[in-house]
């Protein structure tokens, strides 16, 4: 088996463990930056673009989203969670800030 084969096994165990959650949205929202984790520490060995990781990350959660048997689940997987990838990568890589004492102080 290559190195890149073998690195993707254990990647996909990784997201499976990553996955054991309660199906629910706020659960997959705290496993969703875990996820990019896995997938990051991974591509080490795979190099793959930040468009197959985002392609492979998104695969995996609409077949998990799909085996919940709950819609709202799979309208968030579709719709909430390209975006919500898109701006932590923003804020990763320090091109977006968000001001959390402002925006605390606007919500009390």
């Amino acid at each position: 088996m290559s190195k890149k084969s073998n690195e993707l096994l254990t990647l996909n165990r990784q997201v499976e463990q990553l996955l054991k959650i309660e199906p629910s949205i706020d659960s997959l929202m705290v496993r969703i930056p875990m996820l990019m984790g896995a997938i990051e520490r991974s591509n080490r060995i795979l190099n793959w673009s930040g468009k197959e990781k985002k392609t492979h990350l998104m695969d995996v959660l609409i077949k998990w989203s799909q085996s919940r048997d709950n819609e709202e689940i799979q309208y968030f997987v579709k719709n909430v969670v390209p975006p919500l990838i898109d701006t932590l990568i923003l804020v990763d890589r320090k091109e977006l800030s968000i001001k959390i004492k402002k925006c605390i102080s606007r919500c009390w």
